[in-house]
Order: structure tokens, then sequence, then C-alpha cells
């Protein structure tokens, strides 16, 4: 199936404000909206960036807004969006506090709903 990809997209050196950018790619109906991105950079555009780590659904580092709602790139199929897809950044969203996150969580042992310690929670063992 052909489906239409627009990725709001923006360089601060050289645009004034975001922009559409709009690609057209034949898709498997189970592809996710992560390989697609993946394609469109591999293969038609190389300057396109984002962010993406365990591409499972655990880290939630590859969320954006799909067609207008909150969701991660790595877990949506194209089947469950249709022929046109509209990917854009999550306004507000901290991007740069990953790393602080996970040395917070690194130093901070987890605990059980029944107040035991269970050691380094498995998210600080992770990388962003």
């Amino acid at each position: 199936m052909q489906a239409v990809i627009k990725i709001q997209r923006f360089n601060p050196e050289k645009d004034k404000k975001p922009y559409w950018a709009e690609y057209t790619l034949d898709v498997d109906p189970r592809d996710r909206v992560l390989d697609i991105l993946h394609r469109i950079k591999w293969e038609l555009e190389g300057s396109l960036s984002f962010r993406r780590s365990c591409a499972h659904g655990i880290c939630g580092s590859d969320a954006m807004l799909i067609n207008g709602k909150n969701r991660l790139a790595c877990k949506v199929l194209v089947e469950d969006l249709g022929q046109t897809i509209t990917v854009e950044p999550i306004r507000g969203l901290a991007v740069d506090d990953c790393h602080r996150l996970l040395r917070r969580a690194h130093d901070q042992p987890a605990h059980r709903c029944d107040g035991s310690l269970v050691g380094r929670p498995a998210v600080a063992q992770r990388r962003c």
C-alpha cells in the first residue's frame, strides 16, 4: 500500500518556522511508524533526526504526535493510521532530561508495592 508521510521539520540554523515535508512510500500495513521513519532517513532524507532507543515500547524515547495523538512510534502500526500519517514533535517534551533521570534512577533503589527493595530499577541499566 502507498502511504503519505507528513513530517514536521525545523532546522533553527536556516528555518524561521517549522514546515511540513511530505514523503510517499510503499509500506506494509504491519510496518511500525518507526520503521517508516528509518526508511525515510536511510533512503530519502539523511538529515531527518528523531529520538529512539530500545524500539520495543519500553523506554518511551520515540514519543511523538502521530496523527495528532501522543504515541510511541515503535508501537503504532500503519494499518491503525490509514494512508496519510502525520508526525510531529510533542511540544514541551524535555529531550535532555533522559540522562539526568537515568542517573537518579541508578542512585536510588526501586521499591516494590510491599515496600521491599529490589535494587536498581531496570530502566537505570538502559541507555537513552
